[in-house]
């Protein structure tokens, strides 16, 4: 199962808003 896409969504957005 690729669930990546689901941990690297949020890890980029908390990033951004960062």
């Amino acid at each position: 199962k690729r669930r990546v896409g689901a941990v690297v969504f949020p890890l980029s957005s908390l990033l951004l808003a960062a």
